[in-house]
């Protein structure tokens, strides 16, 4: 998916990657998917992000906290 902000463009991405994971992960357990089980992932991700020296990893970490997506961890 393209935007006109490269910002969006890899949250956007990044965030459709982990989902296609999460239900291919679910599918190959044979467990019904569950969303709380997956916003649980997506802060392990975002917790792990602010470890990353990456340029792209501090720019997700730095939108993710700005959306406070790792706030019930």
């Amino acid at each position: 998916m393209f935007t006109k902000n490269a910002l969006h463009d890899l949250a956007i991405n990044t965030a459709l990657i982990l989902g296609k994971f999460f239900i291919h992960k679910n599918r190959v357990l044979k467990t019904q998917p569950n969303f709380f089980v997956f916003h649980k992932g997506l802060c392990h991700y975002v917790l792990s992000l602010k470890l990353m020296k990456e340029t792209n990893a501090m720019k997700l970490y730095n939108l993710a906290e700005e959306l406070n997506l790792a706030e019930n961890l």
